[in-house]
């Protein structure tokens, strides 16, 4: 042992068997020992020693080997740390790289995705562009074919006029002043005593006389002449009109004879203005102007309802027809009507509507048939008409318009077309119109208006001019007008009113005057009425009426 040892000092022994030491050394190392020992060992008979640190420099030495271990293993993790740190950056930025690169791809494709809605956006408005154009261009060659249908029929019935005048050419003896004419122009009056003479269906009864077979009329011949010049061109009225009274008698006088005095002489025409609002309550009462007479209005018979925002038409028989409308004493739009009889100027109950329309308009299609159009059913504004049948007093389903309509105007164009302008479709004022084609009883778009019009009214004027007037767009209440020239189906700025009208009505007193009532001038109900003169196309002051907005007016 001390051969072993010979560079160090002796190390002290310590007996753990019994003795000096602790206790608990001696029974772990017991412990210990029983497991050293195998099958066959022999405990050891010698005392196990252990050796001590006998010096502080063994313990110095042994701390200074722990302290250089601890710093290389200070300085190794540093630099592992450094080197982490270094690897952990790099994925940073590596993954910032990829995030920028994904933020730049994402932008491309919000941009891309901008400019495929932007483009898909312009490609829409170039289609709508593309298919209002195309619509305006089909509703103007429509018009246009429309246009020269007319001429290609009026052409074709003057020269249908012409052949039949030439093949018809009669002559005539009255009250010995010779006369050549046409059997056409002889049968133009329907129902007529010449129209029955040389219909034909008498000429054996008819006395010729002469070689040229001369029909001999025994009447003054004189008078005949103007009779026979308004058959030809009824614009000879003014001549007759211009004749001394004893001379105009003689032509009256014969006039009757040959059943023509109510188309030569009719008698006065009256104008009728019914109901409307005078910006306290709805009105039940009429007002009636003898055309042709001192023109003052003076009070008409009550209607059996107060309406207002209603129409009203003449039914060609001495009747009169108030349809619709609005009450405030029920507060809701009228689905009934009523007629006045002009002979007994009494109001009765007409026939009942199949839906409740306030803001409607209503025309005559012909003799035996009343349309009623578009309007409020207290619900939503409609597209639907309805025809009266005069012959049995009931309405029944009519063709449905293109566009929902309260407040428009409507007018018969010729005996083929009528026409619906303006009123507002529920969403905004509408300055569309169409046209209604009686053959097929089906609606066409028609010209536009130079602008919106809700609550006008409208007339025709001749048979190439209609009037549309006043009515609002909203923000304006206009004092305009505009017409439509027929021939060409095409509207431009007509004369101006003195009085700005929404509301109001209009009716021709005679061939050359329409007069304007009623209407709201957008702060109150205006009091005046006024008159268009066809020849001079200007207003003038009218007679004077109380004040009504939503009234109708009719001619009789």
């Amino acid at each position: 042992m001390a051969a072993g040892n010979s560079g160090r000092p002796p190390v002290p022994l310590v007996d753990f068997r019994g003795g000096s030491g602790s206790s608990s050394f001696r029974d772990s190392y017991d412990e210990a020992g029983a497991d050293w020992m195998q099958d066959g060992d022999e405990a050891p008979s010698e005392p196990l020693v252990l050796p001590l640190l006998a010096s502080s420099e063994d313990t110095e030495r042994l701390m200074q080997e722990t302290s250089q271990e601890l710093q290389k293993l200070r300085a190794s993790s540093s630099s592992n740390l450094s080197a982490l740190r270094v690897h952990m950056e790099a994925q940073m930025e590596a993954l910032e790289s990829a995030e920028s690169v994904l933020s730049l791809a994402a932008e491309r494709v919000k941009s891309e995705k901008r400019a495929l809605e932007e483009y898909r956006t312009a490609v829409l408005a170039n289609l709508a562009t593309e298919r209002a154009k195309f619509d305006a261009e089909l509703v103007k060659r429509h018009q246009e074919f429309m246009c020269e249908r007319e001429c290609f029929e009026q052409e074709q019935r003057k020269l249908q006029q012409v052949a039949e005048q030439q093949r018809g050419t009669v002559l005539l003896d009255v009250g010995g002043v010779h006369f050549k004419t046409s059997r056409s122009t002889l049968t133009s009056v329907h129902g007529s005593m010449l129209a029955a003479m040389f219909s034909g269906r008498h000429d054996s009864m008819l006395s010729s006389e002469g070689q040229d077979g001369r029909t001999f009329i025994d009447r003054d011949g004189a008078p005949f002449g103007y009779i026979l010049n308004f058959l030809r061109d009824r614009s000879a009225k003014g001549a007759i009109d211009a004749l001394p009274a004893q001379e105009r008698d003689a032509v009256r006088r014969e006039a009757h004879y040959f059943g023509l005095d109510h188309l030569i002489f009719p008698p006065n025409r009256r104008t009728i203005v019914l109901g409307g609002f005078d910006g306290f309550h709805e009105l039940d009462s009429t007002l009636v102007l003898d055309v042709g007479g001192e023109e003052r209005f003076g009070a008409g018979p009550a209607m059996s309802t107060r309406r207002r925002m209603f129409a009203a038409v003449g039914l060609g028989d001495c009747r009169v027809l108030a349809v619709g409308g609005y009450s405030s004493t029920s507060s809701i739009s009228l689905s009934t009507t009523e007629v006045l009889d002009l002979t007994s100027m009494v109001f009765t109950p007409g026939p009942q509507m199949g839906s409740r329309r306030s803001g409607c308009a209503a025309a005559a299609l012909d003799g035996s048939r009343i349309l009623v159009l578009g309007g409020f059913d207290g619900a939503s504004r409609l597209d639907t008409t309805e025809i009266l049948d005069l012959c049995t007093m009931t309405f029944s389903p009519g063709p449905v318009m293109t566009t929902r309509r309260i407040g428009c105007a409507a007018a018969m164009l010729d005996d083929q077309r009528l026409i619906v302008v303006g009123g507002h479709d529920g969403d905004t004022y509408v300055d569309t119109t169409e046209v209604l084609d009686l053959a097929t009883m089906t609606f066409l778009p028609g010209p536009r208006m130079t602008c919106q019009r809700t609550s006008c009214t409208a007339a025709l004027l001749d048979a190439k001019r209609l009037l549309v007037l006043g009515g609002q767009d909203g923000s304006n209440w206009h004092d305009t007008t505009e017409v439509l020239h027929v021939p060409s189906m095409r509207f431009a700025l007509g004369p101006r009113m003195a009085y700005r009208r929404r509301g109001c009505a209009a009716a021709m007193l005679d061939e050359q005057r329409l007069i304007v009532v009623g209407g709201h001038d957008g702060q109150s109900c205006v009091e005046r009425s006024e008159v268009l003169s066809l020849s001079a196309m200007g207003f003038a002051p009218g007679p004077a009426i109380a004040a009504r907005d939503g009234c109708a007016a009719v001619v009789v």
